[in-house]
């Protein structure tokens, strides 16, 4: 059996499973993936870990981690590799203790192994902290995982995405679509290494996790093959594991509105579909959320920080009919066909 299986249910292992399989490359699939895949991996993202961005991000995910300690990094990356082999909370510690997929057990990722370590919030984001029992399965100290499933969450973040002091991840029923969502992400960080310029996890620089979602779901669609008609459902956690207090929000994108979508950033399209975002654009003024006049000019602040409530309502199944017409031009804005597309796939109107 191997370690580590497809869309095993635990959104932070699937997506630390899908970092681990992106960056070792040569479409490496989870049931391909070694104990000597996953040393190679802590070799190669410890330095990366070892940078200041980094760190200073990890704290709002792993807080009081053994990668964010001070003196642990100024002995370098071997230090910390070190620290990680044989330190109280070692990752490579926990190869020893990793076995092959079994047919039932307790572990709170996979439900196919036993657990090996009771875990808290510095090592498994949003469970709690100390010996706060009432935070945990049975009251016990901590979350049961399995030595695999720990380790796979430590990958994790390399597929996260920023935005408004937030982190996003996704979960889906596809593997598909969280390997396309980890390519935007890891690749980032590769590019950020060759230029020896580490800004941190990915930052498609949206301050609204909304406009960031509809952003790494247009990353996605250029990613899938043009003719696929695979029916993706997507859950993206928007969080924080701040100390101060931990954070979740939760949007569901429908299978039918992906679908859509897939036709709504296709080429012969584009130019209705933008228009239609664009109207949905609203900026925060003293007086609430206004719209922008686009006449003004406005840069891409605007799209950045503004709220849009043609995402919006796509993620909470309302309709978004009206941003079809230009009401103060008094014309449609839209192709007829991209309607028609919307009534049917989206409204399921015949």
């Amino acid at each position: 059996m191997p370690i580590y299986e497809k869309l095993m249910g635990n959104p932070f292992v699937d997506v630390g499973v899908c970092a681990i399989c992106e960056w070792l490359g040569r479409s490496v699939q989870p049931e391909q993936i070694t104990a000597e895949d996953l040393y190679e991996v802590v070799r190669l993202i410890a330095p990366i870990y070892c940078e200041d961005e980094y760190r200073k991000q990890i704290r709002f995910i792993f807080p009081n981690s053994p990668v964010t300690q001070h003196s642990k990094i100024q002995k370098g990356t071997m230090g910390l590799i070190e620290e990680l082999k044989s330190g109280k909370s070692g990752w490579l510690k926990r190869l020893d203790k990793i076995t092959a997929l079994g047919d039932a057990g307790d572990c709170m990722g996979c439900g196919r192994r036993s657990v090996d370590f009771h875990l808290k919030k510095t090592e498994i984001p949003l469970s709690g902290s100390g010996k706060l029992r009432n935070f945990f399965p049975l009251f016990t100290e901590g979350a049961g995982y399995c030595a695999a499933c720990a380790l796979a969450i430590q990958f994790a973040p390399l597929a996260f995405v920023r935005s408004g002091g937030k982190f996003l991840t996704l979960h889906s029923n596809s593997w598909n679509a969280l390997r396309y969502w980890t390519k935007t992400c890891v690749t980032d960080i590769i590019d950020q290494g060759s230029r020896n310029d580490f800004s941190g996890f990915f930052n498609p620089k949206y301050s609204r996790s909304q406009s960031a979602l509809f952003y790494m779901v247009r990353r996605m669609i250029e990613y899938e093959e043009r003719r696929s008609t695979e029916k993706i459902a997507m859950q993206v956690y928007s969080f924080s594991n701040d100390n101060r207090g931990a954070e979740l929000d939760i949007y569901h994108l429908s299978a039918t509105v992906f679908n859509f979508l897939r036709n709504a950033y296709q080429s012969q399209y584009t130019k209705s579909w933008n228009l239609i975002v664009r109207s949905g654009f609203r900026r925060l003024t003293k007086k609430g959320f206004q719209e922008i006049d686009w006449k003004k000019g406005n840069s891409d602040e605007v799209y950045q920080k503004s709220i849009n409530l043609v995402y919006n309502n796509l993620l909470q199944d309302k309709s978004i009919l009206r941003f079809f017409i230009d009401k103060s031009m008094r014309k449609v804005q839209s192709d007829w066909k991209l309607l028609s597309l919307y009534f049917k796939e989206v409204r399921n109107m015949k």
